[in-house]
């Protein structure tokens, strides 16, 4: 289970309150293409995603309740906004 976290880790991360960052520690073994879906986040939401070239070209962030997130890639790339 440990291994499992861990590659969970380098793909998504959650652990501030209301902040999701995309693709944080991509290891170079897997930046070419690869998706995951139904990733649980903190507070009982999920997220699914694809990339390629080690830059997500999709992403579906499904939440329980209305609130404010902050979706990030790195830094250039992060977006405000109310998701559910």
């Amino acid at each position: 289970m440990g291994l499992v976290a861990a590659v969970t880790e380098m793909l998504v991360q959650s652990h501030t309150a209301g902040v999701v960052v995309l693709l944080p520690a991509l290891p170079a073994s897997l930046a070419q293409s690869g998706h995951i879906s139904g990733v649980r986040l903190r507070g009982s939401s999920q997220v699914s995603l694809a990339w390629s070239q080690g830059r997500v070209t999709a992403a579906d962030l499904r939440f329980d309740s209305w609130h404010p997130w902050w979706m990030g890639m790195d830094e250039e790339q992060t977006y405000p906004g109310f998701f559910r």
